[in-house]
């Protein structure tokens, strides 16, 4: 059974708390702030434009909608000593993130700062009924830019993800930096008896939270009768 589900960002004139997204993330400051995959591991790149950054020691701060935020890991790039990654938890709320860095530009210190722009979709994987313990579940996302030129941002105007599950459930994210309608279906239900994905459209004209929810059911198997 086929859903589709309509993932709507409206363009913000400013970063503000709850932010829209329309012809691409906002990127401002010395750092350009980029998100690399429309899948888990969520992950983002932080470049210095100015160039100026050695190999060594460096400090980062995350934030998430003015939140503070852990990296799960924060790295310097061996290659481009002026680029950083930062892989965050999968569940990070979605709005703005902000990235301060201060690195070593071999006569003191640089800081520089940059935000970008980014919404999230949660799809939640719900099993009903006596499933085997080796069924699994894949759900296809396809999405497609609502933008005539989502050029500014960093990751293709369409894109599709496949979100792999077993028979516990659980979530899974795709994640975007610009106006985008995604279509889910399920390519591969697991044997299950009927699968519904809810909601069937979301509309939306902030920052979000987006989530969709795919139940697949299984019918209990019908126990012979006996008579004496």
């Amino acid at each position: 059974m086929r859903r589709a589900l309509v993932l709507l960002l409206i363009s913000a004139a400013a970063v503000v708390a709850a932010p829209t997204i329309a012809g691409g993330g906002v990127d401002e400051g010395g750092l350009d702030v980029e998100l690399v995959s429309p899948i888990e591991p969520l992950t983002f790149t932080a470049t210095f434009e100015s160039g100026t950054c050695e190999q060594g020691d460096f400090d980062a701060d995350v934030e998430a909608n003015d939140e503070p935020v852990t990296p799960i890991s924060a790295t310097q790039s061996d290659t481009d000593s002026d680029v950083f990654t930062f892989v965050l938890p999968p569940g990070t709320p979605a709005g703005v993130l902000s990235v301060d860095i201060t690195c070593d530009n071999g006569d003191g210190n640089s800081r520089e700062s940059g935000v970008r722009e980014w919404a999230s979709l949660a799809v939640t994987k719900t099993v009903v009924g006596p499933a085997p313990s080796s069924a699994t579940f894949t759900v296809h996302v396809a999405c497609e830019s609502t933008l005539p030129d989502a050029s500014a941002t960093d990751l293709p105007d369409d894109f599709a993800a496949d979100l792999h599950y077993t028979a516990v459930g659980g979530i899974h994210y795709v994640y975007g930096d610009h106006a985008i309608e995604c279509t889910l279906s399920e390519t591969n239900t697991g044997g299950a008896t009927s699968t519904t994905i809810v909601p069937e459209v979301v509309r939306e004209d902030s920052g979000g939270p987006y989530s969709a929810t795919v139940t697949n059911t299984f019918a209990a198997a019908i126990q012979p009768t006996f008579t004496g």
